[in-house]
């Protein structure tokens, strides 16, 4: 009888284990489509995301990304920790061109909400729009 109570206790921590697992694998293969409403051409160097369950926000580098204004870009990416979970927030760091020519040193974008509301699965789309400077979330 203590084997089977034994096996049943190991059984469930395994199932429980892989649930927890399961909740916080990578949503591969994501594509987050930024428009640049900025005024400017831009340069995106980070995506910001809101990690709901984990009640935190997480950073992607992204390869210098650049974006005329007026035009949208399609940046192909893995979201750690949040595959199978709704993503309520995102927003962009980025450089924008100077008029003397010169890239801007890196600022945060505008946070953009609102993005579909089903969870992040892979090949999700996610449409951000830059059009103003914020602070970092």
């Amino acid at each position: 009888m203590r084997k089977f109570i034994s096996i049943g206790i190991t059984s469930c921590c395994i199932l429980l284990f892989s649930t927890a697992a399961m909740a916080d694998q990578k949503c591969k293969s994501v594509d987050i489509i930024v428009n640049n409403q900025y005024g400017k051409m831009i340069k995106v160097t980070k995506i910001n995301y809101r990690d709901k369950e984990d009640k935190r926000w997480r950073d992607n580098n992204v390869s210098n990304t650049e974006i005329t204004n007026g035009n949208s870009q399609t940046i192909d990416e893995t979201l750690e920790y949040v595959g199978n979970e709704t993503i309520p927030k995102m927003q962009v760091e980025f450089r924008y061109k100077e008029n003397d020519g010169d890239w801007s040193d890196k600022v945060w974008s505008n946070v953009t909400t609102g993005l579909g509301g089903s969870v992040c699965v892979k090949n999700k789309d996610y449409n951000l729009t830059v059009s103003s400077i914020g602070s970092k979330q």
